[in-house]
Parts: C-alpha cells; sequence; structure tokens
C-alpha cells in the first residue's frame, strides 16, 4: 500500500498536489495521513469528492504544537509527537511511506524528516511551483494544468531505509525518543565481536541495563516472561497429552462411536515433583488412561490434536514437532495410513484457523515413532519406518503440516541400542528423513555414541548420560547435534539434585558451556503434567545460576535444530528476533 504523510495548517490542496504529482510518476496513493496544526473540522468539499473518486482514506490528527519553539523541550515535545504519529501509522507493517515535508512549520517539518529517516520512508520529497509567487494552484484542475505545464515540480530527498529495530517500538511508550537513543546508543557502543556473542541477532539493539538483566539468573518471578517468549517443542508426544483431568473428559466426549470406559489412573504423590522416582514403565502408564486406548477413536483423534495444538498457542510455541505411532492407533475402521492423515490434516486446519483470525499461530510437523520393545521383533519398526518413508514423500506442500523424522524410542538396553536397527533405517537415510533418538536416559553413553555413528541421528533425546564421555561430547559439539533435554519428565524418571537422595546435578549447563545445541521440550505434557513453560521455570530448582541469557541459547538452539529448511528457519528466527526484541526492551527490568 502507498501511504502520503505530511504536515499542514489548513492548506488541504497541497496534498491533493502531492497525489497528482506522485500519479505523474506512476505511483498510486491509498491513504493519506496528516497532521494539521490549527483548529481544523473538515476537509473542504471539493478535495474530500477528489480523494472520493480516487479511493483515497483521508485521515487527520491534531497537534497540540503550532511548531513555534521557545526552548530544547518545546522541540523535543513536537518531536515525540510526530515520532508517535508515525509509528501508529507504519506499526510494523510493510507499507511504501511517501514523507512531504514541505507543509506546516518549518520544525514540524525537520520533526517528520527525522522520522522518516529511523523509521524509512519510500521517498521524502517537497514540491515546488515555477511560477510567480501568490500564483500557486488554488484548485485540482489548476493543479493539472501547472503539472502538465511543468511549472508544479516534485523533489525527491530519496529513500530511507530506516532502522528495522524502531519499526517496531511501541508507540504508546511514554518516551519514544528516549527508547530510540537506547537503542541507537546500545548500537553504537558495541564491536562486531558482539554480533556472535549473543543467542540473538536483536539482543545487540537492547540497551546495556537490558543485557545486564538478561545475564542475571533465572527466578520465579519470571513465570510470565518466559510465558511470552516465543518457543519451540521439538520432544512431544501426541499419546502423553490430555491423559487426566478436564483434557481426558474433553477427548472422550467427542468420541465418534463407542470407547473403553474411563480410566483413572491418578498420578503419584506431590506429582509433578515426587520425592522419589518413578520408573519408566510406571511413568508411561500414567498415560495408560489416554493414548491407544481411546485414540483408535476418529473423534477422539481428532480433539487430541485440536487440543494439543491449542496448548502450543496458549504457550507461545511458535513451532512443534509432535511424535506419534500411527499404526498404535489403527483399528477395523482406520488404517495406519488414514491414522496419519487424520492427524495431518486436523493440524492442518488448526494452523488455517489461526492465521485467519490473526491470534497466535505455531507450525505443527510430525515426526513418526518407531518404538523398541524388550523381546519383540521389528514388524512394528519396520511398518512406521515404511510409514514415515512414502509420507515423506507426499508432504512436498511448503507451509503445510507434513512428515519430517522419525524417532527411534523407547526401551533402551545395550540389546536394544542403535546398530541392532542400523540396516532397517537404510530407507529412512536414502529418503533423506532426519532421525533422532532416545538415548541416554536409560542407558550408558555407549548408546549415545550408537546412535551418533551407527545411525548419523541428527538429535538426540535426553542424553542425560552425554557427560559421561568428553570424546563423544565433543563429537556431539562437532557434528552439530542437537540434545532434546526434558527436565520434568528427567527430574520425575532418572532424579537429580535436589531430589531427595540424588546429588548429580542436571547436566544442562555442563552442555551449553561445552557448546551442546541443547533445548528444552516436554516430552509428554499430560503425563508429567508440566507445560513447556513449566520446564524452564523447573530450571532454577535444578540449576539455580542459569541465566535469562541462557534460556534464550536454548530457545534458539530449538530453531537450530528443527527438521526444517533453511528458508523455514531463517523466516522464523526474523520472527523471534521481532518479538523477543519487543518483550525485553519493554520489560520492566
Amino acid at each position: 500500500m502507498n501511504i502520503l504523510l505530511g504536515i499542514t495548517d489548513f492548506k488541504d490542496i497541497l496534498f491533493a498536489q502531492a497525489v497528482l504529482l506522485l500519479e505523474n510518476k506512476g505511483i498510486d496513493i491509498s491513504q493519506i495521513h496528516y497532521i494539521c496544526t490549527k483548529k481544523y473540522d473538515k476537509i473542504d468539499s471539493t478535495i474530500a469528492g477528489f480523494y472520493k473518486n480516487k479511493n483515497i482514506d483521508v485521515f487527520i490528527s491534531s497537534s497540540s504544537s503550532s511548531g513555534k519553539i521557545k526552548n530544547e523541550r518545546d522541540y523535543e515535545a513536537l518531536e515525540e509527537e510526530v515520532f508517535k504519529w508515525y509509528l501508529k501509522i507504519i506499526s510494523g507493517k510493510d507499507n511504501n511511506i511517501y514523507a512531504f515535508i514541505g507543509g506546516g512549520h518549518k520544525y514540524h517539518s525537520l520533526a517528520l524528516q527525522r522520522a522518516a529517516f529511523l523509521f524509512g520512508a519510500r521517498d521524502i520529497f517537497h514540491m515546488f511551483y515555477d511560477g510567480e509567487r501568490g500564483q500557486e494552484p488554488k484548485d485540482i484542475n489548476e493543479v493539472l494544468e501547472a503539472i502538465k505545464n511543468k511549472k508544479l515540480l516534485y523533489a525527491s530527498f530519496g529513500e530511507e531505509t530506516g532502522w528495522p529495530a524502531l519499526k517496531y517500538l511501541n508507540s504508546n511508550s511514554d518516551n519514544i525518543r528516549k527508547d530510540i537513543l537506547s537503542i541507537t546508543g546500545a548500537i553504537a557502543s558495541r564491536s562486531i565481536k558482539h554480533v556472535n556473542e549473543y543467542p540473538f541477532e536483536c539482543i545487540n539493539l537492547l540497551p546495556a541495563k537490558a543485557i545486564e538483566w538478561l545475564e542475571a539468573p533465572l527466578t520465579k518471578k519470571d513465570k510470565e516472561w518466559i510465558l511470552n517468549l516465543p518457543k519451540t517443542e521439538l520432544h512431544c508426544h501426541l499419546g502423553g497429552f490430555a491423559t487426566h483431568g478436564e483434557g481426558l473428559d474433553s477427548v472422550r466426549k467427542a468420541a465418534s462411536g463407542k470407547i473403553p470406559d474411563k480410566k483413572s489412573i491418578p498420578y503419584p504423590d506431590n506429582w509433578p515433583l515426587p520425592d522419589k522416582t518413578i520408573d519408566l514403565k510406571n511413568y508411561m502408564n500414567l498415560g495408560d488412561n489416554n493414548g491407544s486406548y481411546i485414540l483408535k477413536d476418529e473423534g477422539c483423534l481428532v480433539r487430541q490434536c485440536e487440543l494439543l495444538y491449542d496448548h502450543f498457542t496458549d504457550q507461545n510455541i511458535r513451532y512443534a514437532e509432535v511424535r506419534c505411532s500411527p499404526f498404535n492407533y489403527a483399528s477395523d475402521d482406520m488404517t495406519g495410513i488414514e491414522v496419519l492423515n487424520v492427524i495431518r490434516d486436523t493440524f492442518n486446519n488448526k494452523m488455517s484457523e489461526a492465521k485467519q483470525s490473526n491470534i497466535r499461530w505455531c507450525h505443527v510437523n510430525l515426526i513418526i515413532i518407531a518404538t523398541r520393545k524388550p523381546n519383540e521383533d521389528k514388524i512394528s519398526i519396520i511398518k512406521h519406518i515404511g510409514l514415515a518413508t512414502a509420507a515423506a514423500e507426499q508432504s512436498k506442500t511448503r507451509g503445510r503440516c507434513k512428515v519430517v523424522g522419525v524417532d527411534l524410542a523407547g526401551y533402551e538396553h545395550k540389546e536394544t541400542r542403535a546398530s541392532y536397527f542400523e540396516q532397517d533405517f537404510e530407507p529412512i537415510h536414502r529418503a533423506g528423513v532426519a532421525i533422532t533418538i532416545h538415548a541416554g536416559e536409560n542407558d550408558e553413553a555407549e548408546g549415545i555414541w550408537q546412535a551418533v555413528f551407527k545411525l548419523n541421528t541428527r538429535r538426540i533425546g535426553h542424553g542425560l548420560r552425554l557427560y559421561q564421555s568428553k570424546e563423544l561430547q565433543r563429537s556431539v559439539v562437532d557434528r552439530k547435534i542437537g540434545v532434546e533435554m526434558c527436565p520434568y519428565a528427567n527430574y520425575q524418571i532418572v532424579g537429580f539434585s535436589p531430589m531427595k537422595n540424588h546429588e548429580t546435578e542436571y547436566p544442562l549447563l555442563k552442555y551449553l558451556n561445552a557448546g551442546v545445541q541443547a533445548c528444552i521440550n516436554t516430552d509428554n505434557i499430560g503425563i508429567s503434567k508440566a507445560s513447556l513453560t513449566d520446564n524452564f521455570m523447573l530450571l532454577p530448582k535444578l540449576l539455580p545460576d542459569i541465566t535469562r541469557m541462557q534460556v534464550l541459547r536454548l530457545i534458539r538452539n530449538g530453531l537450530e535444530q528443527s527438521f526444517i529448511d533453511n528458508s523455514f528457519r531463517n523466516a522464523l528466527i526474523r520472527i523471534f528476533n521481532e518479538d523477543i526484541f519487543k518483550l525485553i526492551f519493554y520489560h520492566k527490568q
């Protein structure tokens, strides 16, 4: 959209001239915004009719200043007024702004030109009449005649790209000028070495006080800040959601047919922060209220996906990879392929609704689970690998939910390590599908080693024993292999300090300090009874020294480790930078 901005006292004809001069240059104006410096009731009726015929919307704002300046504070107030007005108009949108600086008092023109310099304009221009003084055009016909005879001239001062960070300042801020000085001063004080020092590029635009706040430890008071941060979720099991309470009731009510009677498997005492650990089998049994017990019903499956998507948007998760085992939900009514299609279609519908409603949106992709079980053949794993290979080939449309990976999950033991499945995963490698492997949660570092070197995994699920081998940890860093950590599930199943009789420190900080691209996830939201925000907020209990800056590093690692192409990743990085900058810049520290 082409928008004309300017300032005037009561000369409506000036903006009609500007519209016609721009039109003569092939630029059609859709909106006019101008500040009137004198008391002004309405546009001249002839000019108003002209705008109506051109389908131009006109917005007039009044000014508290006539432009006469008595001291420095008068000009600062005038500039503040113009800056806020300018910001409200551009409001983060990608419009073409044409700033006319020939109207109003000279100080108004100066403030408008400075606003265009800071916030950007497609062109800054003036207009000149090449004729006798006092003979300037008074109506539309005279303007057209003057343009025809080249008496009315357009003088361009050129484009201003503006400072990208400034375009997203809050126009309702108490002091825009102060905000601008904070950002420009921060940029001036930083050197090139800082560019790669911080997890997000926008941090280089923040004032020193904000960076000091980020480098301080995360506290219990930061929960709302964590909730509002844009986040990724890379390790989330579909069947482990809505396992208890209202969520489970909602899923059951959505049944399209007869489903088994409701189970009531309770949480252990003091859940989600138990006094002692629970073994993996009993942990997974907490999900038996839901999962394959009721998700073979299409209505229940759809509702499960809908509720999970709503949870993602409530948590401000902007990208998620949901893990599922379609053949586990297959029945006489739905094949494994049909189950997968239902899951994809539901997430696609929810994504479309979110974008159309301009609410928080989350892009969801899928990871197919290949589950290892003790003393069982590989048939289930082979079926899910085949499904993932076929589905990845069918899922080529950009912006849609698709299968992006396979997760080798389930029982960890020396008899079920990655080398045992080396040949089975060859089709996945040949199809270019990413692999993540549960390793190092209930097995030693050797399980991680085989995941890395036998199956070339791109991510490790949990990886809690990676620190046991410095050489392996170095290889994980060098290969940029991600580690998906799930604090609540890790605390509940394995146990870490400060749990009674558990002195081992949660290894997350060790990994970050060593350069491991670790990220925070939920694992099973319903079973663990913990959202992604809850998982972040558990960190100060496990690691009192963890900082807010390290939280941002964990979020950036999630972006870098997502199974997406670079084009989409870069788009998400831009969105995260914008949101994080605004969230921190206006946060009361």
